[in-house]
């Protein structure tokens, strides 16, 4: 089932409207702002347009858009890099039309499956798996879906540096 514009921009914003709240709160901010208009919408808002094909942006454009979706829904701690995203997420409808969008620009020849990464980072497949992938530290491109289709986690070359540089 695909979410509607209106579904995915509504828990986009419900969700950095959160985020936002409990970072006002731990600094003794009084709460009043909104992120309606914060940049996080924006990006859902290409994000959304991308997923549908009714816009073809760079594939840097996408990944920026992406990583601001992914920044305000899971904030790192102190604002340091890397954060954690939950391997869960991609099976929420939120993370399956984010990735409707980065397939949409990503060629299948510049991807790789975790399977085919250890020669190419010099780590072995379950190490990837471990250390990586379910740790929350890669932004892979999942193929196939929960509804069918064999559901295959698909690593990007910024994912395959990430690993590289351990």
């Amino acid at each position: 089932m695909t979410m509607t514009s209106e579904d995915f921009l509504a828990a986009v914003r419900l969700q950095a409207d959160r985020q936002l709240t409990q970072v006002l709160e731990r600094s003794g901010l009084p709460a009043t702002h909104s992120a309606a208009d914060s940049p996080t919408i924006h990006a859902a808002q290409q994000i959304d347009r991308v997923a549908r094909g009714l816009d073809t942006p760079s594939r840097s454009d996408v990944d920026v858009a992406f990583t601001a979706i992914l920044a305000a829904l899971f904030p790192p701690p102190a604002f340091e890099l890397p954060w954690h995203v939950p391997l869960a997420f991609w099976a929420t409808d939120i993370g399956q039309h984010c990735n409707q969008a980065r397939a949409r620009v990503y060629v299948l020849d510049d991807l790789v499956t975790v399977r085919e990464a250890p020669p190419q980072v010099g780590i072995s497949y379950g190490q990837i798996m471990e250390r990586f992938l379910y740790a929350g530290l890669l932004r892979p491109v999942q193929t196939g879906s929960s509804t069918g289709g064999q559901r295959r986690f698909m690593l990007t070359p910024d994912d395959l540096e990430r690993i590289r540089k351990g």
